[in-house]
């Protein structure tokens, strides 16, 4: 399984979304639930088409969202994909205290894969993660050059 580790703040919502978006009153949510990036959505829906890669959550939002519900989410903003999980939370992770890195390799560690991306707008990976990872910018989120390259790893 080809697995694809996304962060959501900074990627699929970001500064250039919420600038578009500042005069709407449903830029941030629609029925109930918080809205994302189109152009960001259809960035990741390339990725999963190109690669067959499921989604695990690394994004703080596994903190107050299941796996079902962030599924949810998910296909309410028209991701073609399927979330199949998110990483371990530990107590550290709540302050930031433990490396996202960290709580990736935890996770790689007790499931089967073949390959793997990581999709974040933070740099706090571990070494060996480095060519896996794709530093997204918070300005602009995940945009067509960042899915070309997750799926060039991801299909490598």
């Amino acid at each position: 399984m080809k697995t694809l580790f996304l962060d959501i703040d900074g990627v699929l919502r970001h500064d250039d979304f919420f600038k578009q978006n500042i005069n709407e009153t449903t830029a941030d949510h629609t029925d109930g639930l918080f809205k994302f990036d189109t152009r960001s959505i259809n960035n990741l829906n390339h990725i999963v088409e190109e690669t067959g890669a499921k989604v695990v959550i690394t994004s703080s939002w596994r903190f107050s969202w299941d796996v079902g519900e962030l599924q949810t989410l998910f296909k309410h903003n028209k991701f073609n994909g399927e979330v199949i999980d998110s990483t371990p939370i530990y107590l550290e992770s709540y302050t930031h205290d433990i490396p996202r890195g960290k709580e990736i390799q935890d996770w790689l560690k007790k499931n089967e894969i073949e390959n793997y991306c990581i999709i974040d707008d933070c740099n706090d990976m571990l070494q060996e993660q480095e060519e896996h990872f794709i530093w997204v910018d918070d300005r602009h989120g995940l945009i067509e050059s960042d899915a070309e390259r997750a799926i060039s790893i991801l299909n490598s």
